[in-house]
């Protein structure tokens, strides 16, 4: 090997390792599952928020996904959607037994070691704030619609986190004086409260001529609405499956499960809407104010889902025409002796898998 491949192959290496070390636990998770990024030819990233329509990096394709045995919840301060003095609320993961929660697996393929690092970085300058600390990262065995269980990295609340990881909001005086029941009422019902009154505003870009600082106001409402309550509307379960006598066995349990995460999260959502009624007889301009700023972010999430699609759409049709390639280039002479790596982010993969 060359000394200038030698000093290419251990920076990159090196900023690998700088990469996965932003990403709290993700380290530890990779030895864990004996997973080396340096030699792994895809790798896996399960978004249940707004990653999945608003991916941190363009991933090769996306698929529709289930993580068992944990719950998201609005269970972390979040300052993108409020500030440091009043932050707003955002989806975290809690273990809980069989609960599931719905989103998708982000697939990036083949990539080299300079964009393994790029995805990683861009995923860390997201989701990682030093100040306020919400998550860690870990690898998690997700179940796909079409049947595979991987591995992706995945983003749960650090329940250690005492700054950013809110849980359920309760004072050990209300738990003590409530049913389990009457506690995720009262929890839901003091979310809603901060997410409906949640606002804050994040820097796009700073102008290199004049100095200028460019901001978009956001609030706590609109991240529900866009990337829990329209999901939820698109692939609505509208009567209980547990009554539904056409399911059984694994459909079935999935079925209820997500049946009971969509309604937990829609009463969420219909508290969040009560408050927002009793703000606009106080507060009147305020309230027309930030419903502004939210049609203006429903636009722009319109726009970037489009985007998404049309990329995707792009990544598919390239993924098939490098198949025709390889396979009129096999029928003429011997594979090349290139196995791919066995250090696979893939667990279990179906019959019928795309990945």
């Amino acid at each position: 090997m060359s000394k200038a491949k030698k000093s290419f192959n251990e920076k990159g290496k090196k900023l690998l390792k700088e990469a996965i070390e932003r990403l709290p636990g993700l380290s530890e998770s990779l030895k864990e599952h004996e997973i080396n990024l340096e030699t792994v030819n895809d790798i896996l990233v399960f978004g249940y928020g707004s990653l999945p329509d608003h991916p941190h990096y363009p991933p090769t394709s996306k698929t529709d996904a289930y993580l068992w045995d944990y719950k998201r919840d609005m269970c972390c301060r979040s300052i993108t959607s409020g500030t440091y003095r009043a932050p707003g609320l955002t989806l975290g993961l809690d273990k809980k037994e069989g609960s599931v929660v719905p989103g998708a697996v982000l697939h990036y393929e083949d990539m080299s070691t300079y964009e393994k690092i790029e995805m990683l970085n861009k995923l860390a300058d997201r989701e990682v704030i030093k100040k306020l600390p919400i998550y860690k990262f870990e690898l998690l065995k997700i179940k796909t619609k079409d049947g595979d269980t991987v591995l992706a990295i995945t983003c749960i609340a650090d329940r250690s986190a005492k700054s950013g990881y809110v849980g359920d909001m309760l004072t050990p005086m209300e738990k003590a004086h409530m049913t389990e029941e009457e506690q995720e009422d009262y929890s839901l019902r003091k979310k809603a409260a901060k997410i409906a009154t949640a606002n804050g505003e994040k820097i796009i870009y700073q102008d290199n001529d004049d100095g200028e600082i460019h901001k978009k106001f956001t609030t706590g409402k609109s991240y529900y609405d866009r990337f829990i309550k329209r999901p939820i509307l698109e692939n609505l379960i509208k009567k209980d499956p547990s009554k539904n006598k056409n399911l059984s066995g694994e459909e079935k349990k999935l079925q209820i499960a997500l049946y009971k995460e969509q309604q937990r999260m829609l009463k969420l959502g219909k508290y969040i809407d009560e408050y927002r009624e009793h703000m606009r007889t106080k507060a009147p301009k305020l309230v027309t104010h930030l419903e502004q700023i939210e049609q203006e972010m429903m636009e722009e999430w319109h726009e970037n889902k489009a985007q998404l699609e049309e990329h995707l759409k792009h990544a598919a049709k390239q993924k098939e025409k490098i198949k025709k390639i390889e396979k009129q280039s096999s029928s003429k002479k011997p594979p090349a002796k290139t196995p791919r790596s066995t250090n696979s982010m893939i667990v279990k993969k179906s019959p019928k898998s795309g990945l």
